[in-house]
């Protein structure tokens, strides 16, 4: 969120501009999607790997984080009943869990890739599954 705040004062862009439009500027059309989502998500994402495990990562870090009930909601634009719905599964593993940033989770996750040990995922790559 830090990034963005800065982006979106360093950018001549109204405040509410896309970060991600298309060529010409604009919201991203279902066929633009599809054709990011082949030729740049699929190659790049574990076998098997959904764009929505993304949105699902990153709520489950948050969670890891510490970040409470209504501020999930909040950054995933969900109430927190949905949130509780989707995601209570993750508050109840992480609930007496040491909480760990975010930042560092993906740094420990970035060093570790490739690396498994006894045919294991790396410990911060083995998110949840969506439900």
């Amino acid at each position: 969120m830090d990034d963005l705040a800065e982006w979106r004062k360093a950018s001549s862009k109204a405040a509410k501009a896309l970060v991600f439009p298309d060529e010409n500027g604009e919201a991203w059309s279902k066929n633009y999607y599809g054709q990011w989502r082949s030729r740049s998500f699929n190659p790049a994402a574990p076998t098997g790997a959904r764009v929505y495990d993304l949105r699902h990562g990153y709520a489950s870090l948050l969670i890891r984080e510490g970040v409470d009930l209504t501020e999930v909601a909040d950054r995933m634009g969900h109430s927190p009943t949905m949130t509780t719905t989707h995601y209570a599964h993750v508050f109840k593993q992480h609930r007496k869990a040491k909480r760990v940033s975010m930042e560092t989770l993906v740094k420990r996750a970035r060093a570790n890739i490739g690396q498994t040990s006894a045919g294991k995922r790396p410990e911060t790559a083995s998110m949840p599954k969506a439900a």
